[in-house]
């Protein structure tokens, strides 16, 4: 390959500011909040392991200019939170939810008014007895939840009853779990196992695909850039292969009968790759 015609970019970096606390931060989602215009707002979900007792906080971290201040919105948690999702349900205020240490669901409403931040919690929901350790919301109307147990389980958003459960989807803990937005009924998985698998909701027990291409463990699934006819995964100690996403053989006699799909998932360590997974019509 040709070596590339650009001057390489020089990039410097420099802190403006910092806000600490003694807790385990995972996740910052942004909160547009109508005053965004002067400050930047995220909410910050955290967990802090003292021997065997975990603790978490739920805070607010607020930046503008060089400031950054970062508000605790209530007592320190009997429980730690891993996993969080922010939705937008109003100018001033969204739903928070969390899976917890305690293996409880939670969903809290945060309010931004004249008065201050304030939090409220609206659901509460036990999810077997093992901790979650990921969840997402489908856009049919699914939460997924992994488990620290390996197990993957689903519940139907409106009733709150479980929809779907398999034990020992993976065998060690389970870290991440990814609806397909385009499908419903189809979850992926990713676990410290090193395993990225695909379930059919409709078929229990056997998943659709396992891939066994991590060298370390899947902790994050994301689909690449909207697009519904790739599946992308990492894969440890191999470089990105940019042609893999492009040269996919639509149309041939081959994959014909076939979607493909990308998707990307992470591995620990930081190692990447893409990985292409066809997928049969007939099972999803």
């Amino acid at each position: 390959m040709e070596a590339s015609s650009h001057p390489q970019l020089q990039y410097n970096t420099e802190k403006v500011a910092e806000a600490k606390t003694d807790h385990n931060i995972d996740r910052l989602d942004y909160l547009s909040f109508s005053d965004s215009e002067a400050a930047n707002h995220f909410v910050c979900s955290s967990y802090h392991r003292v021997g065997e007792t975990l603790t978490g906080k739920m805070c607010v971290l607020t930046q503008q200019d060089s400031e950054i201040r970062l508000t605790q919105l209530s007592d320190e948690f009997k429980f730690g939170i891993f996993s969080q999702s922010v939705r937008q349900i109003a100018p001033n205020s969204c739903s928070i939810k969390v899976g917890c240490s305690d293996a409880h669901f939670r969903v809290f409403t945060l309010s931004n008014s004249d008065d201050g931040v304030t939090l409220n919690q609206d659901k509460d929901l036990q999810i077997k007895e093992y901790m979650i350790l990921n969840h997402h919301e489908s856009e049919f109307g699914e939460y997924a939840f992994a488990m620290d147990s390996g197990d993957l389980i689903v519940y139907d958003v409106e009733t709150d009853q479980e929809k779907f459960s398999q034990s020992q989807a993976h065998e060690y803990q389970a870290w991440t779990v990814f609806c397909d937005p385009y499908q419903q009924n189809i979850v992926y998985t990713g676990a410290d196992d090193t395993k990225f698998k695909g379930w059919d909701l409709r078929v229990s027990g056997v998943p659709t695909f396992t891939s066994k291409e991590h060298e370390y463990g899947v902790t994050c699934i994301r689909d690449w850039l909207g697009d519904s006819h790739y599946l992308v995964t990492g894969k440890s100690y191999s470089d990105v292969q940019a042609p893999m996403i492009r040269n996919s053989d639509f149309g041939t006699k081959e994959h014909s009968k076939h979607q493909q799909r990308l998707w990307i998932s992470g591995c620990k360590f930081g190692i990447s790759s893409i990985t292409k997974i066809l997928k049969t019509n007939s099972r999803m």
